[in-house]
């Protein structure tokens, strides 16, 4: 199965963010993992393995991202403030660089579908 990894630099959270991508072609589904965890989530629970045939048929793509949760949702005791800007700021991640990425990784102007369990 095609899996790929991606280290990118994100404008918006200011660090280095972390993409898996499985599959080489199909209806892209844009991940978000369980609360606090990051891209690999899916993977090591075995929603990859689950999808697996839909994956190497080219049916569909999951392209996994990670989370800024411990900083914003979980921080239950930070700064409000800073909580509720950095999940601004995820969301400009998502939507600003994230979905781009995904026309890019895709080769189609397909919008991603999203998915994930818990907080995702």
């Amino acid at each position: 199965m095609y899996r790929q990894e991606i280290t990118h630099y994100s404008n918006a959270l200011q660090r280095e963010m972390h993409i898996l991508v499985h599959g080489h072609d199909g209806v892209p589904f844009l991940v978000f993992p369980c609360q606090n965890s990051m891209c690999n989530n899916y993977e090591d629970f075995g929603m990859v393995d689950t999808l697996a045939d839909y994956i190497e048929g080219g049916r569909i793509q999951l392209i996994s991202v990670d989370t800024v949760d411990i900083e914003s949702w979980s921080d239950t005791n930070g700064d409000k403030s800073h909580r509720s800007w950095i999940q601004e700021q995820y969301y400009h991640y998502i939507a600003d660089e994230v979905v781009p990425l995904i026309h890019e990784i895709n080769h189609s102007d397909r919008m991603p579908i999203t998915t994930g369990c818990s907080l995702g």
